[in-house]
């Protein structure tokens, strides 16, 4: 008995065993976050033996399916088996990681102001953040300044010039 794509077959039976009846093998929806494992008889028919669960980065949230999704970018989901993926926190990024079964932490001198963020943002000229996990930049203090991108500190100026806070993203006068 081959079972359709994402469905299983609840009792293991075949035609030719003795005491076995095919009408008494039916076949059955997977449950959602799980998808129908393939596997193949000695004639190349496709039967459906069992349920497994989706990978962590992964999620199903219908029964009867045969592939799990991918969750999407700022998106991420840890677990065996789950039905949805849920957002980032603030301050955390899936980053670059492939499975999307993790977040990442924002480094120092990036953020990601609000959930759901894809990639960490670098702190714009003029800003800078100290730490990991942050929300948002700091802006330099008059005195100080940054002229590159992702910084993790405002350089001060040297004795005899300034940078005003409406310049604090260019070197100082």
């Amino acid at each position: 008995v081959a079972c359709t794509v994402g469905k299983f077959m609840d009792v293991l039976g075949f035609p030719g065993i003795p005491g076995r009846n095919d009408s008494e093998t039916t076949c059955k929806d997977c449950p959602v976050g799980y998808v129908a494992n393939i596997t193949f008889d000695g004639n190349e028919t496709r039967i459906m033996g069992s349920c497994d669960m989706c990978a962590p980065g992964q999620y199903l949230n219908q029964t009867g399916q045969s592939v799990c999704k991918h969750c999407h970018a700022g998106l991420y989901q840890k677990r065996l088996g789950d039905v949805a993926c849920v957002e980032c926190p603030a301050g955390w990024s899936t980053g670059n990681a492939p499975e999307m079964a993790v977040c990442i932490k924002c480094a120092a001198g990036r953020f990601a102001e609000s959930t759901g963020w894809e990639n960490c943002t670098a702190c714009p000229k003029g800003w800078y953040v100290a730490t990991t996990e942050k929300q948002e930049c700091d802006e330099c203090t008059a005195g100080k300044y940054t002229v590159q991108d992702g910084k993790t500190g405002c350089s001060l100026c040297s004795p005899g010039f300034i940078s005003s806070t409406v310049r604090w993203n260019q070197a100082c006068e």
